[in-house]
């Protein structure tokens, strides 16, 4: 693997190994680990695929960015409403990413100079794009890579008695739009393919490489979450809004598991952050035009500080925002954009069909998860 594919495919990886993975145990935890290991590896295949399609699309288009993607393909209709859902996705991830950056950094004595460190590094990230971000990126997510094989080594060896025998497979679909969202990568899609200049091979094999780690991520935090954590801490977890790690801290308070945990969760969510805050650079330069540097300035408000603030006034928000994110707006864009994108081509097959009709599932689950449960 070529240092342009391996950066590629981390830098996939990394934005969707995020704040949704440190959500889905507690989201899953009247699941069993069999039930939600089934629905973590379906929704995974499907969502990579269809993002993978997407990719493809976006290809076709010839296309500097997913608006105007949208637009080309959906028309001008379609296209604002496309572009209005995504930018309310973005909204949704980025709160959810500064809500577990803050809740995460509390646990340490020097949270408060972490998060304006972060805070700092973003706004580069924002301000100088790709070349400043994949660097950092790929230090990010090689470190969570071992944050997390030592974190899973210190749970094996402390042999906690876990509900792993649990089976409950509605347990497990309400908590498919948590799912969803633990593999949404797509907003970085149009950087990927100016990296390998819209060579669909290559495209392709990153996407692919980058779709399959965060199956094993999150298949392996199932299992690792279950063994230490009780049915009654996990639901503690719920009903604060916490990242997982939160609970695992309080369970075991100067433990090294927590502190491990704390770290998977800093590296996670930071190489999250910094995929969907770099995939927005230049969002607001083709409205701005005229006005470029008002148009940048723009651009830090609305992406950078207005969320920043959101995730501050509303730190309990965590796990509604990812699965309203997951279900309802990742649905849209992932699951709906392309299954129209090809009945408006005719080109419709049994794999479009089973694609839409597992979203079409997501999206109902969501409702139902608005609506009745929430």
């Amino acid at each position: 693997m070529n240092r342009k594919l391996l950066s590629a495919v981390l830098f996939i990886a990394g934005t969707a190994i995020g704040a949704s993975v440190l959500g889905l145990p507690i989201d899953m935890r009247l699941a069993g680990l069999a039930p939600a290991s089934l629905v973590c590896i379906l929704m995974g295949v499907a969502t990579g695929g269809a993002q993978l399609m997407m990719a493809h699309i976006f290809l076709d288009a010839k296309a500097n960015d997913l608006p105007a993607m949208f637009t080309e393909k959906l028309g001008t209709v379609g296209g604002r409403l496309f572009t209005l859902t995504y930018a309310t996705l973005i909204f949704c991830l980025l709160v959810a990413f500064w809500t577990g950056t803050t809740r995460t950094f509390e646990v340490f004595s020097f949270g408060n100079v972490a998060v304006i460190a972060v805070f700092i590094g973003t706004a580069c990230c924002l301000g100088f794009g790709f070349s400043f971000a994949a660097p950092l990126n790929t230090f990010l997510t090689t470190c969570m890579g071992l944050a997390f094989l030592c974190l899973v080594g210190k749970t094996i060896v402390s042999r906690s008695v876990s509900p792993l025998d649990m089976v409950n497979f509605k347990a497990a679909a309400l908590a498919m739009p948590m799912v969803m969202c633990s593999y949404g990568f797509f907003p970085v899609i149009p950087m990927v393919c100016q990296l390998f200049e819209n060579d669909r091979k290559m495209v392709s094999k990153a996407i692919i490489w980058g779709a399959s780690l965060p199956i094993i991520f999150n298949l392996t935090i199932l299992a690792v979450s279950f063994s230490a954590l009780t049915q009654q801490e996990l639901a503690n977890g719920a009903a604060n809004g916490w990242p997982v790690f939160v609970a695992l801290k309080n369970k075991l308070q100067v433990d090294s598991l927590a502190v491990l945990g704390n770290l998977f969760s800093i590296f996670s969510i930071l190489s999250s952050l910094l995929g969907v805050t770099t995939s927005m650079k230049g969002a607001f330069m083709d409205i701005g035009k005229s006005w470029p540097t008002l148009a940048r300035v723009a651009e830090f408000v609305v992406v950078l500080i207005v969320p920043f603030l959101v995730a501050m006034l509303c730190p309990g928000i965590f796990i509604k925002i990812l699965g309203f994110a997951g279900g309802i707006l990742v649905n849209i864009l992932v699951g709906l954009l392309p299954i129209i994108v090809f009945m408006k081509n005719r080109t419709m097959n049994w794999k479009h069909t089973l694609l839409l009709a597992i979203f079409f599932c997501t999206f109902c689950v969501e409702l139902v998860n608005l609506f009745y449960h929430g």
